[in-house]
């Protein structure tokens, strides 16, 4: 029977508070499958949000005020002047401080991505990967797609392609859609960082110059499909 009116003393909130944080939370390391994602999504799906149409109380303002100077004094010297993330919180889970960092990417399952049937039912993120893959099996040439990422200090990076090419070495590939200054600093960081590593961008123009050689050549080729969800 709940106890109507009860309050815990204030002492006991910070033990039950203590007893659940870190390592003694028994969820602690722990992350929902893909499946338990989509019921948590569908159950959810169409349900106003628990704090809609609420407002923080001035003590609520002024409390989050102070944690986040707090956490902006703290950290301050991390970042250049005029540089600093507004939001301090997400960029501390940025780099090898991710606890997806240096494993491989789950993103493509349940997010609608393609497997390719003709490619070892590969997920790629869009059909010029998938084409460029293609490519270098029509050359012989053995490659790995997304399995090398590369601490960049705030963030990472993981390149589309790593080639073993025998004849021209090992060497990373990167297939661009688009280009905005989010990639350019990210490029300029890894040739600054690791100046051993060779990366070739394919941009829009490499791209058509290999779709003008190849798509004649190739078994599965792909264009423009308005069916851009079904296995392939």
């Amino acid at each position: 029977m709940a106890r109507k009116g009860f309050r815990h003393t204030e002492e006991t909130k910070r033990k039950m508070s203590e007893g659940k944080k870190g390592t003694k939370n028994p969820n602690y390391g722990k992350h929902p499958s893909e499946e338990t994602r989509k019921k948590l999504s569908n159950a959810l799906r169409g349900k106003p949000s628990r704090n809609k149409g609420k407002k923080h109380s001035e003590e609520a303002k002024r409390k989050m005020s102070l944690s986040l100077k707090k956490l902006k004094g703290e950290n301050l010297g991390r970042f250049p002047k005029g540089n600093v993330p507004w939001n301090l919180g997400i960029s501390f889970n940025r780099g090898n401080k991710n606890f997806r960092f240096g494993k491989p990417s789950s993103y493509y399952e349940g997010h609608g991505r393609v497997r390719r049937k003709d490619l070892n039912n590969q997920y790629f993120r869009s059909r010029w990967e998938a084409n460029f893959a293609r490519i270098l099996n029509y050359w012989k040439v053995p490659w790995e797609y997304e399995k090398t990422r590369f601490d960049l200090g705030d963030c990472t990076y993981c390149p589309d392609f790593k080639v073993f090419d025998p004849e021209a070495g090992n060497y990373f590939v990167e297939i661009m859609g688009f280009f905005d200054e989010t990639h350019k600093r990210k490029f300029k960081l890894f040739t600054e960082k690791y100046p051993q590593e060779r990366l070739q961008i394919i941009h829009k123009e490499e791209y058509n110059d290999l779709k003008k050689e190849f798509s004649n050549k190739i078994e599965n080729w792909e264009e423009w499909s308005k069916n851009a969800n079904a296995t392939i």
